[in-house]
């Protein structure tokens, strides 16, 4: 095997070309997910050389795009992922003119608030990723006393003594795609999956997002 020429190598005797794919992985591995822009900017690259350099990469499984996005993460056949964020937001001090609103809670700020994501990248398969969404209880209103007629979360099926407020739900994503070759990938994803009815407004009563399904291929075209 011919040693790396002069033109390869720089003065310290590192070989050029594998320094950038060092400088590629250490720019995902920092900020992933990372778009192909942001890539090819950070490492000081043109587009399309950094394109060549991540087809490369994912062809050998030490990065993956992720989902529909064109975005790049490093490559691991399965990953498990989470986030949990807790809100005790209740008014402390209204001042004169707002003395009734101590100790209420903030509207539109749920206690609890969680996801789960879990996602599997197969060159050879597919890239699926299947997430979790949980959101708790909150109110809509400053003083915290607007609700949701009980004729209307039974229909929806939720309890009929559930408190004033905003009840919690628990959604879940799913998306797949499967690349054939650089420049052409089909993906699908449900959003919502089992059609959750989850509120958004009370006074009117109001509902969050259905389940959607979408669908579709994607065509890159590169040029010189």
């Amino acid at each position: 095997m011919n040693e790396a020429t002069a033109d390869e190598a720089g003065p310290d005797g590192r070989i050029r070309a594998v320094d950038r794919v060092c400088d590629i992985l250490d720019v995902i591995a920092a900020r992933e997910p990372v778009s192909l822009a942001e890539i090819a900017l950070a490492c000081e690259l043109p587009k399309t050389s950094a394109f060549r350099y991540l087809a490369t990469l994912e062809a050998r499984r030490y990065v993956d795009r992720v989902g529909e996005t064109a975005e790049y993460r490093l490559g691991l056949a399965w990953r498990l992922t989470g986030a949990y964020l807790y809100n005790e937001a209740k008014v402390t001090d209204g001042g004169v003119a707002n003395a009734g609103l101590v100790g209420k809670y903030l509207a539109q700020v749920p206690k609890h608030r969680g996801s789960v994501q879990l996602s599997y990248a197969n060159a050879k398969v597919a890239t699926v990723v299947v997430s979790v969404q949980t959101q708790g209880a909150q109110f809509n209103d400053d003083q915290n006393i607007n609700f949701i007629p009980v004729a209307t979360l039974t229909d929806a099926g939720y309890d009929a003594d559930t408190p004033a407020g905003l009840p919690g739900f628990t959604v879940v994503d799913v998306s797949a795609s499967r690349a054939f070759g650089h420049n052409f990938e089909v993906f699908v994803g449900a959003q919502n999956l089992f059609d959750q009815v989850s509120f958004v407004q009370t006074n009117p009563s109001t509902i969050g997002t259905p389940r959607l399904v979408n669908a579709g291929v994607r065509v890159r075209f590169s040029g010189r």
